[in-house]
């Protein structure tokens, strides 16, 4: 992939001075990671730790309260609120909304924040979907699923951000090549790889981080490769039904020891997009949590 990769444009310095600029985890972001990585911490203490943020505490009250959860009735209590949602992928929506605000008012990145935006979601909601559906087969997190998907392109917001004019040009060279465009990128200075140094920055768990460095090599976490395997092909199948980065972006071929480790049926598979496909309302929904931070 090298030879196929951007000049060196970008300057590792550059990336690590930007990394080093964005603001750290809020105390309440960072006890809540902490948290989780009890199994026997419960809602109710995830809910105490919410309240010392009143704009998280009303976040989270609010898409309990929207179209994405969908329930008839008012949910008014926090530790509710939690629990519907689920902690970890609570956790997976905060961090997102905290890392998506530094860059909501930047008039120069080579790529629409929207379709930024849309194509996150979707990812986390086939991600969570295939993540129900193996359920009983597996033990699997499906709101670990959730925030691993919702955060597995941040490495390209990144890069958009810093060096615009060569996201452009990989852009442009995927699209003369006709390859996908993670392979137009140089090693050293790839989306997974930018994305990773991040998650280190901000010191995310072993899961989100693998989701982030490997949704494009699941093989390379053999620890966790039926999840960052379940990343890779939401990642795809979000691609296949439009929700690309770029309108004109090449789809990547689905990696068959993906396949083979998720062990989900193609038609499975297919009936999950089409659900995709009619769940825009709830997606909606969670977007506008982020809109709302700009």
């Amino acid at each position: 992939m090298a030879e196929l990769g951007a000049d060196r444009a970008m300057n590792q310095k550059l990336f690590s001075r930007a990394i080093e600029r964005l603001p750290v985890p809020s105390s309440v972001l960072r006890r809540i990671s902490r948290l989780l990585a009890d199994p026997e911490t419960s809602a109710n203490t995830i809910a105490e730790v919410l309240k010392l943020d009143p704009a998280l505490s009303g976040k989270v009250l609010r898409l309990a309260n929207s179209a994405y959860i969908g329930i008839p009735r008012t949910v008014s209590s926090l530790p509710h609120a939690v629990v519907l949602l689920g902690m970890k992928r609570i956790h997976g929506i905060v961090l997102t909304s905290e890392l998506l605000k530094p860059f909501h008012h930047s008039t120069s990145l080579p790529f629409s924040m929207d379709r930024f935006r849309r194509h996150a979601v979707t990812v986390a909601f086939i991600a969570e979907s295939i993540g129900r559906h193996l359920q009983r087969y597996d033990a699997l997190n499906e709101h670990e699923l959730f925030s691993g998907a919702l955060l597995h392109d941040i490495g390209k917001l990144l890069a958009g951000a810093v060096d615009p004019d060569a996201v452009s040009e990989i852009h442009k060279r995927s699209r003369k090549l006709t390859i996908p465009f993670y392979r137009a990128e140089s090693d050293e200075f790839s989306h997974t790889f930018l994305g990773l140094q991040l998650a280190q920055r901000w010191q995310f768990p072993t899961e989100l981080s693998a989701c982030i460095r490997g949704h494009h090599t699941a093989a390379c976490f053999p620890e966790l490769h039926r999840m960052v395997s379940i990343i890779h092909i939401a990642d795809i199948m979000a691609h296949l039904l439009g929700y690309a980065l770029y309108p004109d972006e090449k789809t990547p071929a689905i990696d068959d020891a993906a396949l083979s480790a998720v062990q989900l049926p193609v038609e499975r598979l297919r009936v999950i997009a089409e659900d995709i496909l009619k769940q825009q309302e709830q997606i909606g929904s969670l977007l506008d949590i982020f809109d709302g931070e700009r």
